[in-house]
């Protein structure tokens, strides 16, 4: 039977078992209260009203707003669904927030979606659909729209993907924690880079579900801009300096890609990018003693269990229902 043939005989009773193999994770930082609001409301469509999985919301040194926003909407979207807040004063970073957010979930699929996208109303089922097709895929991320979907998108096979975005995700629960999930070294970008090649050195498949859809638009300004571009430069050049061979070559090589960037975007004016560029360029070099240690000894199972272990005195678990 063809995926779509499977998908377009499926009845409700099967489609809430498949949705009851998942688990969420949300993970908050300094979202505005409306927009994790809307994406809560979103993301309860896509999971149904009967759904009585566990969700796991994150507070990655949330201010008191977004926290009441998450919180609130949690509970009343998933009138089901048992709810657990993992709450931390420091701001920890995304690797690390899922890390602890896939902790204290159960199910055997795992989702993770951005509190600041829409997720369509079919898009987590068609990915559980994926993983439950395939028991050698791993991870099955949704097609990110820059435009709102007002659609259900005709059912397609998934494709094979060579690395999966963190923004709207399902995977294998042990398998992630098999792994040692994200490597928090990556504090925010390029650890879904990162988590997708240290799958497929398993042989773990990897697939983007083109009939998922999580749409995700923002505006930054430009000093957010500025952040999350340093941030990048930041993340980008570990993740050469840690995978590149030979290494000295793969530097020299991204030394003159960067070289022109940097003259690109002078050129355009772009100020603000500009400088977050050079800003993350000049910060880098502090971070080599940490990833000799990384190449040393890499991220895996047994590590994510000791960091669990030595972060859980520093966050506070609560259930909200």
């Amino acid at each position: 039977m063809s995926p779509r043939t499977a998908r377009s005989d499926e009845t409700p009773e099967s489609l809430r078992e498949r949705l009851a193999r998942v688990d969420l994770v949300v993970l908050v930082h300094r979202d505005a209260p409306d927009v994790v609001t809307q994406s809560v409301r979103a993301l309860a469509v896509s999971m149904g009203p009967a759904w009585a999985g566990r969700i796991v919301l994150v507070q990655n040194a949330s201010p008191a707003a977004t926290a009441r926003a998450a919180q609130a909407e949690l509970v009343r979207a998933f009138p089901s669904a048992r709810i657990v807040s993992v709450s931390s004063p420091r701001n920890l970073g995304f690797a690390a927030g899922v890390n602890l957010g896939v902790a204290h979930t159960a199910a055997l699929y795992v989702g993770v979606f951005n509190p600041d996208g829409v997720t369509r109303p079919e898009t987590v089922a068609r990915l559980a659909a994926a993983l439950d097709r395939d028991s050698e895929v791993f991870m099955a991320g949704a097609r990110i729209a820059s435009t709102a979907v007002s659609e259900a998108p005709p059912v397609r096979p998934p494709l094979p993907a060579a690395w999966l975005p963190g923004t709207a995700m399902l995977f294998r629960r042990a398998w992630f924690l098999e792994i040692g999930g994200f490597d928090p070294g990556f504090f925010m970008y390029c650890e879904d880079v990162d988590l997708s090649r240290r799958a497929r050195a398993r042989g773990w498949k990897l697939v983007v579900g083109l009939d998922a859809v999580f749409w995700h638009a923002r505006a930054l300004d430009r000093r957010e801009s500025l952040r999350r571009i340093r941030m990048w430069t930041l993340a980008n050049t570990s993740l050469v300096y840690q995978y590149g061979t030979p290494r000295w070559r793969a530097m020299a090589r991204l030394s003159r890609q960067r070289a022109e960037w940097f003259r690109d975007l002078a050129r355009r004016r772009r100020g603000w990018t500009l400088a977050g560029a050079l800003l993350g360029s000049a910060m880098w070099p502090a971070s080599i003693p940490r990833l000799e240690r990384r190449r040393r000894h890499p991220w895996d199972g047994t590590a994510l269990s000791d960091w669990l272990a030595r972060t859980a005195s520093r966050v506070q678990v609560a259930d909200l229902r």
